[in-house]
């Protein structure tokens, strides 16, 4: 019997060398025909998994690396390799942020590895452009929502458009969760009320303001619950989609940084919790929440000038709005420039965001299928390796009691 184990280990560790030999000159699908046949002596063997993995990876087989790379995790949790395959697989699957986290766990076993390093710093990347990728692509969007504004420049057109989406969004109900429901729920209370905006303010003064830092950043903010009023009024996610107006800022293109970090710490100071003692402390985290929300964003160059074209792009809308208006011999309508322009600003945002969480909500629907998949591909694959793990231990059984 002593004889047979030594054979046993003879062939896992010949199984190994060739696989080994075959990885080296590329040849992955012998190295995985190898590393199993290994596998199936020494089921219990970290290393080759992991070697497997790196195979399968190298072989296009993203859902058999990841398979092997979480086997080689829960073989041994203080195997660093076992992570960083693991992070590779999830990177070729475009799971940036759970590879990174995979990286950054092999770093805490060894802070000098390697392939750890180099990973994390090569996955930091892939998700950068991927967020940059994000940004393209709502500004496309917003692109997307001035060309059909461009087309139609009548007012009652620009409703349909909107009766439009609302019913697009009615069509796609039984494909939605209720998070998604309700939030579309909220957009169309949101447009109702921005629709409506010109009966409910009165008219605006005609004097122009001058739009100098000065004035932008010192002005009178008020009390501290005013500033809550007014970051938590009703639909106030929406309407916070724009920064600049969570600080406040009634001048976007003259306000440069520094102008706006002074605007923010003027205002963080006003509604910060420590300040709203009793029982405004809650209200106070909430809009402290949404102001720092809006330096974040504003603090990134890209981001910000994003913001500024979407500010741009409602302007343009407001203009054209407000030509045909006066074009229009029974014009009733009461609204200055300054509300229509405010009101054109506010649906830009909104209609792109709304788009946004569309996009994102079929990311997520895909990813999901691929994960279930994923799960059903690896299940399978684990049935009919236990199958053929259990028919060869039956079989060298049988082979030695013959020795026998």
């Amino acid at each position: 019997m002593t004889d047979s184990k030594e054979e046993w280990e003879v062939q896992c560790e010949e199984s190994k060398r060739q696989g080994d030999a075959s990885f080296r000159t590329k040849d992955y699908a012998a190295a995985i025909q190898h590393y199993s046949a290994a596998i199936e002596l020494d089921p219990e063997n970290v290393v080759l998994y992991s070697n497997r993995s790196a195979a399968y990876l190298a072989n296009s087989d993203k859902s058999n690396a990841l398979y092997d790379a979480q086997k080689c995790v829960q073989l041994n949790a203080d195997f660093v390799k076992g992570y960083t395959r693991y992070a590779a697989a999830l990177s070729s699957l475009g799971r940036y942020k759970d590879a990174l986290t995979q990286y950054k766990h092999a770093l805490v076993l060894e802070p000098e590895n390697s392939a750890a390093l180099q990973g994390l710093q090569t996955v930091t990347e892939l998700e950068k452009k991927r967020q940059q990728a994000l940004i393209e692509r709502e500004r496309e969007l917003a692109q997307v929502a001035l060309s059909k504004q461009q087309q139609r420049p009548q007012e009652n057109e620009v409703k349909e458009e909107n009766k439009e989406i609302k019913k697009q969004s009615a069509k796609k109900e039984n494909d939605k969760d209720d998070q998604v429901d309700e939030e579309d729920d909220l957009l169309d209370e949101f447009f109702d009320e921005v629709e409506q905006v010109s009966a409910a303010k009165p008219p605006a003064a005609t004097k122009k303001e001058p739009s100098s830092k000065l004035k932008t950043t010192l002005s009178n903010l008020g009390t501290s619950q005013q500033q809550m009023d007014r970051l938590l009024q009703t639909n106030y996610q929406w309407r916070n989609l724009n920064p600049y107006y969570v600080l406040g800022i009634s001048d976007p293109t003259n306000a440069d940084l520094e102008t706006i970090q002074k605007r923010y710490k003027a205002l963080s100071l006003l509604v910060h919790p420590d300040k709203c003692l009793g029982g405004m402390q809650q209200r106070a985290r909430d809009a402290f929440e949404e102001v720092n929300k809006a330096i974040k964003l504003l603090q990134d160059e890209d981001k910000r000038k994003h913001v500024l074209g979407l500010i741009e792009a409602g302007k343009k809308n407001a203009k054209r709005e407000w030509d045909s208006s006066m074009q229009q011999q029974n014009n009733t309508s009461t609204a200055t420039y300054e509300q229509i322009e405010e009101k054109a600003i506010m649906k830009i945002f909104a209609q792109v965001e709304m788009k946004r969480r569309d996009v994102e909500r079929r990311k997520r629907e895909y990813e999901k299928r691929e994960r279930t998949q994923e799960d059903e591909e690896l299940k399978k694959q684990k049935g009919e390796r236990e199958f053929d793990s259990n028919w060869r231990k039956t079989e060298r059984v049988e082979q030695r009691v013959g020795n026998w």
